[in-house]
């Protein structure tokens, strides 16, 4: 029990997330809707470092990038992005 105490200090220490909550994408946020996302770093009331899947659109603004790696509208690619933490369903 007392490595348990240790390693969630740690973790609070890293910012690393709490590895027992899932968080799933709501509808029209970055990630795609359902899918379970990985809080990598939280920055507490700001919101966190999330990974996830995330669902190529047109050829522009942002989505450029993705078209000038070859993916095409409507690939998912994993990626990191900077993200509110009420854009998830928090289980």
């Amino acid at each position: 029990m007392e490595n348990k105490s240790k390693n969630i200090e740690k973790s609070k220490e890293l910012n690393i997330s709490d590895v027992s909550k899932r968080y799933i994408a709501k509808e029209d946020t970055w990630f795609k809707e359902g899918t379970e996302c990985k809080l990598l770093e939280d920055y507490q009331e700001v919101g966190g470092l999330y990974r996830g899947i995330y669902i190529v659109g047109k050829n522009k603004g942002y989505d450029t990038y993705w078209h000038n790696k070859g993916y095409k509208e409507g690939d998912e690619v994993e990626m990191n992005e900077v993200c509110s933490h009420d854009e998830f369903n928090v289980c």
